[in-house]
């Protein structure tokens, strides 16, 4: 009786070290328009728009994907539905950006705006106006340069728009 009591508690043991370590498959899927750079589970890779689906062996409480990279404006949203991530095109929405000083304004959202060319920042001239980008977030953090100036903004509709003082 001794012996078979070591025996099952041994092979508990056994059995329960095998399961601490809980595992599960991760999809992650491109389904937009941008090709796609991250890291996941300190594992770099690119989904091309042809290439858009790659499978993970994780542990459990792997945190998302992180430096995710497009090329030009981060215009791809990540939703996270169970154990499927999935990068998706972003919603455009235009920005119209009213500078109300005297000097030269340099305005930047991470790299959410798309001035064109590539550029994820507007120059607005000394009380000018500009209407021609577009940004890729509804939830702009702003920045400028020079820094300290006042940015207000709203968003009404599919148009941000924004006032600097």
């Amino acid at each position: 009786m001794k012996k078979l009591f070591i025996l099952v508690f041994i092979g508990a043991c056994f059995l329960f070290s095998f399961c601490d370590e809980q595992t599960y498959t991760v999809l992650i899927e491109n389904t937009s328009s941008k090709t796609v750079s991250y890291v996941y589970d300190g594992d770099s890779n690119t989904l091309l728009t042809g290439e858009n689906k790659v499978y993970y062996k994780v542990k459990s409480y792997t945190q998302p994907p992180k430096d995710i990279t497009v090329l030009g404006a981060m215009s791809v949203k990540m939703t996270r539905a169970g154990d499927v991530i999935t990068f998706t095109d972003a919603e455009k929405i235009d920005l119209s950006v009213t500078n109300l000083l005297s000097s030269k304004v340099t305005l930047k959202a991470g790299e959410y705006i798309d001035a064109g060319g590539g550029e994820t920042e507007m120059e607005i001239p000394a009380g000018g106006t500009d209407e021609s980008a577009k940004i890729y977030t509804a939830t702009p953090k702003f920045t400028t340069f020079p820094p300290g100036c006042t940015v207000e903004w709203k968003l009404d509709g599919n148009t941000i728009t924004v006032t600097i003082k």
